[in-house]
């Protein structure tokens, strides 16, 4: 009887050993804390804690800051269990073996492919096949105008079907200089970045380089991007250009913006004007969509507890509810397409123009952001700078110098 006694106490000690354990285990999420993004995360993992006893130790940053921070983990020997990036975050790594497929995981719960944005699936794909990330949210941006200051200097409010010709002419005639050189009002907000370039340069039927994945040339001379960019140095020419992240049209003094997310009306203050979204222009090609940088929920392969990162994945970037939460408090897209779809519908009661930024996510020429090509269009951008702000080379010359400079660094295989 003794022996039994025993042999019952120690696998009753072995099951609550097992249960302790599981109810101990903590799981390292890295991400980002932009836009209120700490304040959404403390709040769900309180509630993960809460609903499955399972602990979420969070390591947030900067998002321009995610590469280094977690290089430098990765490096320390300190891995996250789950990740949240996107994938330009992740372009010195070799995806395959820093992630889990996680598609296996979807099958066994039921989370489909088609709850997501099908392009956005894709692009989480690896060239092996692996599934390496749920798109949670959606970042996009599109045209707005400011309709006060439209009707103020007597101009009409572009339409949805409007084109490159109406773009140039309200940039050109919204842009007023006094005799002092003083300006009051400019026709165009658009930030001298590769990424917020590259809608209206594939409006113009032309691109950077020859393809999205191991580009063989640059194709800056072609002329569907002489065409894009020379549309963009007339209107700098003439004054009617802001470089900015959004400084004049912020502040009541640009007609119109190409860098206007789903939360412009909140980074517009106390409702200094009206203002609408568009779509990008008509141009010269069938190209109208815009460009998508989705971040997605990640799980590392070397985590050793996978099921319990699963489960917090899921309650991140499937659950409805969360999701919801997630766009009240940082006024992000989700990235599950009916929890997207409330979202707008939200937004369309206070203002309908709103669904031509939607219209983006239907849009079959809409593409996510290129990050293998940031190592090359750090040149190019640096050159558009100097033509298109400083004004310091002419556009042919700033063309020919990053296109030379470009196709060197592709040969070299740097």
């Amino acid at each position: 009887m003794l022996s039994r006694g025993w042999v019952f106490l120690t696998v009753f000690a072995l099951v609550l050993a097992a249960v302790d354990t599981a109810s101990a285990v903590t799981i390292l999420h890295f991400g980002q804390d932009d836009a209120r993004m700490d304040e959404w995360y403390k709040e769900l993992a309180a509630r993960f804690k809460e609903e499955t006893g399972i602990e979420v130790e969070l390591n947030l940053g900067n998002s321009g800051l995610l590469q280094e921070k977690l290089m430098m983990l990765l490096m320390s020997g300190m891995s996250p269990d789950t990740i949240e990036v996107s994938l330009a975050h992740l372009a010195p790594f070799d995806l395959d073996e820093l992630l889990e497929d996680l598609a296996p995981y979807m099958k066994q719960s039921g989370v489909r492919e088609s709850d997501y944005p099908a392009p956005f699936i894709e692009y989480a794909r690896t060239e092996k096949g692996a599934l390496i990330g749920l798109p949670y949210q959606l970042w996009t941006y599109g045209p707005a105008y400011n309709e006060t200051l439209l009707l103020q200097l007597g101009l009409a409010i572009p339409t949805p079907d409007w084109t490159w010709e109406t773009l140039e002419e309200i940039a050109t005639k919204a842009t007023r200089i006094t005799p002092a050189g003083i300006t009051e009002s400019v026709g165009w907000n658009l930030p001298i970045y590769w990424t917020r370039l590259h809608p209206v340069v594939r409006s113009g039927g032309g691109d950077y380089l020859d393809r999205r994945k191991n580009p063989t040339r640059s194709t800056l001379l072609s002329e569907g991007v002489i065409r894009a960019l020379s549309l963009v140095d007339r209107i700098a020419e003439r004054g009617g250009l802001d470089p900015t992240w959004g400084s004049a049209f912020l502040n009541g003094r640009a007609a119109l913006m190409f860098d206007a997310g789903a939360n412009l009306a909140e980074r517009i203050k106390a409702d200094a004007f009206e203002f609408g979204w568009l779509p990008y222009p008509k141009g010269p090609s069938e190209n109208t969509g815009g460009e998508f940088t989705p971040y997605y929920a990640m799980m590392m392969r070397s985590t050793p507890h996978k099921e319990e990162a699963w489960l917090w994945l899921q309650f991140m970037a499937y659950n409805d509810a969360n999701l919801r939460r997630f766009s009240q408090i940082t006024q992000r897209i989700p990235g599950r397409i009916r929890t997207a779809q409330v979202f707008f519908q939200e937004r369309q009661a206070r203002n309908r123009t709103i669904v031509n930024l939607y219209s983006l996510i239907t849009n079959p020429t809409s593409f996510p952001r290129y990050a293998e090509w940031e190592p090359y269009m750090r040149i190019a951008e640096e050159w558009f700078k100097k033509a298109l702000v400083s004004r310091e080379v002419p556009l042919q010359e700033a063309l020919l110098q990053a296109d030379r400079l470009i196709n060197a660094k592709i040969q070299s295989g740097e």
